[in-house]
């Protein structure tokens, strides 16, 4: 409990810091007359928990309309910010039209993320930005007013944000879900409804059913028959609330995943290639047949590193639960966050 009182106090005062630094953001927007939305880990350490300290975050999530995105960086970079070119090889101007944020960092403060969308353009889930900013509630941040999406718009996003990350995402993303539970009375159909308008019907089921099987929330029963589908069982959440908890440490071979998540026989026979024969697109039985010579010359040939591959193997029973859990995923959710 002293480690736990610790800890806390130590994010109490990271947090005053961090709050300080959300103020000046919301009245430097409102003095040039700009709306802003505030989202995720900043809105939800100061609205919805009782203490700051006991939610943390890194960066600092805001949404604005896309007219006025260039008008909001302008205000970012006069208050000291620099535009991050956080996916290489990509400028602004590109991630305008491919991608929804830009990323502002200043020394010694909170990178900040600027949205003027909630998912990628490529995404299967699409917000209906005028609906989300008409529903919204208007509420004084000490540093002006800002807007907080409705609750059941905001568990929503919450669950397409964590299926965007493939559910690799902090627990604490689980424990928001019974802050926000707490704070408002909630019609299981309005939910149902909303998740359908944009497309995350799965999306919600998935992240409620991890979330109560990770005993973060007991849920109303017109919430859990959210989690009710015929691609889910109460074993299914249970692995992956498993693959919840254990992802960040989990060995998960990213070609067997993939290879686990379904795809046709000659793209899984290629991928089976390339784990056992690294450069490859057949086992070297096949290529013989085709060329010859290029057996022949050692230089042009890779080594197999067969005692990387026999280690590899070697640990694949211990993350079978967690590479079953991340084939799942990718096979259902696939990888909304790629450009």
């Amino acid at each position: 409990m002293q480690i736990l009182a610790k800890a806390t106090i130590r994010h109490e005062v990271c947090s005053v810091f961090a709050r300080h630094q959300v103020q000046e953001v919301v009245r430097a927007f409102n003095q040039d007359g700009l709306p802003l939305a505030i989202l995720k880990g900043a809105l939800f350490s100061t609205h919805y928990y009782p203490s700051m300290g006991l939610r943390t975050f890194k960066d600092i999530d805001i949404l604005v309309s896309p007219r006025t995105r260039a008008q909001a960086a302008q205000v970012l970079c006069r208050l000291g910010y620099r535009p991050e070119q956080h996916i290489k090889g990509f400028d602004q101007e590109w991630l305008v039209a491919h991608h929804y944020h830009w990323v502002f960092l200043r020394e010694r403060s909170l990178p900040v993320e600027l949205h003027w969308n909630l998912t990628p353009p490529h995404s299967p889930v699409q917000f209906d930005l005028p609906g989300l900013w008409q529903r919204s509630q208007v509420v004084d941040w000490q540093g002006g007013p800002v807007c907080v999406f409705a609750p059941e718009d905001q568990l929503v996003y919450l669950a397409v944000h964590a299926a965007k990350h493939q559910f690799r995402v902090p627990l604490r993303q689980y424990v928001d879900v019974a802050m926000l539970l707490n704070a408002a009375k909630w019609d299981g159909k309005r939910v149902r409804q909303r998740a359908a308008d944009v497309g995350a019907e799965l999306d919600i089921a998935t992240f409620l059913g991890i979330a109560e099987a990770l005993g973060t929330v007991s849920l109303p029963c017109d919430l859990k028959a959210l989690t009710v589908t015929s691609r889910r069982s109460e074993s299914k959440y249970a692995l992956l609330a498993r693959y919840a908890m254990e992802w960040p440490h989990a060995d998960c071979p990213e070609t067997l995943v993939k290879m686990l998540a379904g795809s046709t026989p000659k793209t899984v026979l290629r991928r089976i290639c390339r784990i056992l024969f690294p450069g490859r697109t057949s086992p070297p039985i096949l290529s013989s047949m085709v060329d010859v010579s290029s057996q022949t010359s050692g230089a042009r040939v890779r080594r197999i590193h067969w005692r990387r591959l026999v280690i590899r193997l070697w640990r694949l029973p211990a993350a079978w639960a967690s590479i079953r859990s991340a084939a799942l995923i990718k096979r259902e959710f696939g990888n909304r966050d790629v450009l």
